[in-house]
């Protein structure tokens, strides 16, 4: 589920790449994400996909995820949701305030 909040994400920016590396990516170019958040969303990314594949692409057993793992990957996903939705709504409206 946090994967898909990153894909969501990249999605209402109107991201563009062929996968959700790519469209984070894009996201970090175009400053919509800052360098560090954009590390943040790629590990929430491959946590979703560990979580989603429970083997890589050469057939091994990927190391289980456990609560810890699954709780860091939903506070991310409240702390990129403030980042990108939340503080600039509360930055356009002191503007406001302070022009009329």
């Amino acid at each position: 589920m946090a994967r898909r909040c990153m894909h969501s994400v990249a999605e209402y920016f109107k991201a563009t790449g062929k996968d959700l590396y790519d469209q984070i990516e894009d996201l970090k170019k175009k400053q919509i994400i800052t360098p560090i958040l954009a590390e943040q969303a790629q590990h929430v990314r491959v946590l979703g996909k560990h979580g989603a594949h429970p083997y890589d692409t050469k057939g091994n057993e990927l190391k289980d995820l456990g609560i810890e793992d699954a709780q860091s990957a939903l506070e991310f996903c409240d702390f990129i949701f403030d980042q990108v939705f939340v503080q600039p709504e509360k930055i356009k409206a002191s503007k406001t305030r302070l022009t009329t």
